[in-house]
């Protein structure tokens, strides 16, 4: 792995400007990046907060923008840095972004087999551990801050603090046949790293499932902005053949995508909601009462329910899962 980043005058490492995932050097600028803004909505009611937010990301980067690969489609921040370990207690405090259980957690699970050995990267509070321990997984994790490294603990967890550029943890032997990292993929401002992680902790056999948030979500289908979807929370927006391309420059073969049901409903309210009539007619005053607001959204479903079955019928849930094996070694 080549380290050998050109450095700022501030001391801060630069990867190089190819793409991430697949290293082409072609992209288009999509946005620039307004952390005010995006503060803003994150605290609408604390500007003190805000203030706070912008202040530690400003220690990172002062700006970003935006740009998508036109090799892969690998969409990823310029400058690729993440935010300190502040800007991270400071937005989680503010939004409560820990889940309790993710779709994702199921899926793997059920494809487990109790003589698995399970490794979960940035496992956070320790969520998909105490699942495996409830469906009788051995399952230990690893994060790379104390704080939930300390919570995980707390509850009787295997949990390692780790730096993902340092090898696998102290005293791991690389026995997992299984590892996970749900959602962290994204934040990470060199995502080989990850791959190369999880080869350093796992058995030659060994299958990776890797979550990101899903390029059939709603929100990125129908081209909102998103304020949680970008830097510096997260660096990097993924699809299917991006994940393919990194997971093949770092020993890893992509087998599977799948991505999380959308409900009809949910499908339908997004549809509805985003049309020019639903716009206009909640517009003023009298939209605004909630009796209104409904009837107006149910006239727009018989429209809304055609375009979830044309225009929009790949529209999928928040998240997708793409399931890598190891690359099979070259004989000697």
């Amino acid at each position: 792995m080549d380290n050998h980043y050109a450095v700022t005058d501030r001391g801060i490492p630069v990867r190089p400007a190819g793409c991430p995932a697949c290293g082409s050097i072609t992209q288009t600028v999509l946005e620039a990046i307004d952390l005010g803004e995006q503060h803003r909505f994150y605290a609408p009611q604390d500007p003190a907060r805000q203030a706070a937010l912008t202040r530690a990301a400003n220690r990172s980067a002062s700006h970003y923008a935006m740009q998508r690969c036109q090799g892969c489609g690998l969409e990823w921040a310029d400058p690729m840095r993440a935010p300190d370990f502040e800007w991270y207690d400071l937005a989680y405090s503010t939004l409560s972004l820990y889940p309790g259980s993710r779709w994702e957690f199921d899926v793997v699970t059920a494809q487990c087999r109790t003589s698995d050995r399970v490794f979960d990267i940035g496992c956070g509070d320790g969520a998909f551990l105490q699942q495996c321990r409830q469906k009788g997984l051995h399952a230990t994790g690893a994060d790379f801050a104390s704080g939930p490294v300390n919570t995980c603990r707390r509850q009787g967890l295997e949990v390692e603090l780790i730096d993902l550029q340092g090898g696998s943890p102290r005293g791991q032997v690389p026995d997992a046949t299984v590892v996970t990292a749900f959602q962290v993929l994204e934040h990470l401002a060199d995502p080989g790293h990850l791959f190369e992680f999880a080869a350093s902790v796992s058995t030659a056999d060994a299958g990776l499932w890797v979550a990101i948030p899903s390029d059939r979500r709603p929100s990125r289908v129908l081209g909102e902005r998103d304020y949680l979807d970008q830097p510096p929370h997260h660096l990097t927006r993924w699809n299917a053949d991006a994940l393919r391309s990194v997971g093949d420059r770092h020993g890893w073969l992509l087998d599977s995508v799948c991505y999380e049901p959308l409900p009809r409903s949910t499908a339908l309210w997004w549809i509805a909601t985003r049309s020019d009539a639903y716009k206009r007619a909640v517009g003023g005053a009298a939209g605004q009462r909630r009796s209104t607001e409904r009837l107006v959204r149910w006239a727009q479903y018989p429209a809304a329910w055609f375009r979830r079955a044309t225009r929009f019928r790949d529209v999928a849930g928040f998240s997708m899962l793409g399931r890598f094996r190891k690359r099979p070694a070259l004989p000697a």
